[in-house]
């Protein structure tokens, strides 16, 4: 590493009740050794230990009374900051060492105002919802062009002075599913170029069950439906806040028709519904054959158990997108 940096980095690290990952995602912040790296860490009103963690480590901390979210913790960061480069990470999230590196290399090119990293194949938990919805994400980013509209705070870097210009994460967004999401959206759809570095991949400390996975797909695709529909007509150029592929789009399409004959199949004794229910499933495998081969990487087993999961999963995604689109027309913005 360089004795004189290219560029000061400022590393924001938002956290609430994160005493459990967050010495973990210290330490890896610190091993680099970037010369003149800041760090700030935004407690949003934690009853844990977080804090008496923290203070182990020569960091800056900046203390919310009161739990504001995720947006207005990386507002906080990022209005304490110093450096040019904020970069910010979540507290269950894992750095490479060379991560500050690869961060100075791109932001070598002027023309660039922000780097977004991705999470890597596999987790550390075992059980299949969490590989499942780890590798997905890795997968579905590992497809993505070099500049993207997604500004993915597992790992997201940005000029300070860009960050400042677009006005920040919007504070609406009180918990941390969408609230990057609608910032990327804003960002790209002033003109600003987001980078995709696929070489910085970190490593995302959170397990999940059926239940979770389930939950997060809905209320993802729900509020990404929201921004959607809200932001069509404000945006300057075309801007996508769609990171899933065309095979998953296809597949929650499939999986809706396919509950759809099966109800049909139950209901009517029909041997053809129950028949084209079976076809819509085997065509939902077929689109994403990828996915699931690259997961069974991980576990051969996994094959057949995600094979029942994925379904479950674009119903899930499916179903929230249907109800962002009917909380809208209600009156619902975010």
């Amino acid at each position: 590493m360089n004795q004189e940096p290219d560029l000061s980095i400022s590393a924001i690290i938002p956290n609430h009740n994160g005493a459990g990952t967050l010495e973990e995602c210290l330490e890896a912040v610190f091993a680099g050794g970037y010369p003149g790296l800041e760090v700030i860490v935004v407690d949003d009103a934690s009853d844990d230990d977080s804090l008496k963690i923290a203070e182990r480590f020569p960091v800056r901390t900046v203390v919310h009374d009161a739990c504001r979210g995720a947006a207005a913790a990386r507002n906080s960061g990022a209005g304490a900051a110093r450096g040019e480069i904020i970069f910010f990470i979540d507290s269950d999230v894992v750095i490479p060492e060379n991560t500050f590196g690869l961060l100075e290399e791109d932001f070598r090119d002027p023309d660039i105002s922000g780097v977004v990293g991705m999470l890597k194949p596999f987790t550390r938990f075992d059980n299949l919802c969490s590989q499942y919805k780890n590798f997905y994400m890795h997968h579905t980013y590992r497809r993505l062009p070099e500049l993207i509209s997604v500004f993915y705070t597992s790992a997201a870097a940005i000029r300070k002075d860009v960050f400042s210009a677009v006005g920040g994460f919007d504070e609406r967004y009180r918990s941390a599913t969408i609230e990057d999401t609608d910032f990327g959206v804003r960002l790209t759809g002033e003109g600003h170029r987001l980078l995709l570095d696929q070489r910085l991949q970190v490593d995302h400390i959170r397990r999940y069950d059926l239940p979770g996975l389930l939950k997060t797909g809905f209320k993802r695709a729900a509020r990404i439906a929201i921004i959607a529909l809200r932001e069509r007509r404000k945006r300057k150029r075309e801007s996508s806040c769609l990171t899933s592929s065309p095979a998953f789009l296809a597949g929650i399409v499939l999986a809706g028709l396919a509950t759809l004959g099966l109800v049909g199949a139950i209901g009517l004794g029909s041997p053809a519904l129950l028949l084209a229910a079976a076809i819509g499933w085997l065509a939902i495998l077929i689109l994403n054959r990828r996915f699931l081969s690259g997961l069974a990487r991980r576990r051969p087993a996994f094959l057949f158990n995600a094979s029942l999961l994925l379904p479950l999963d674009l119903l899930a995604h499916g179903a929230g997108a249907a109800w962002g689109v009917w909380s809208f027309l209600r009156g619902k913005k975010y």
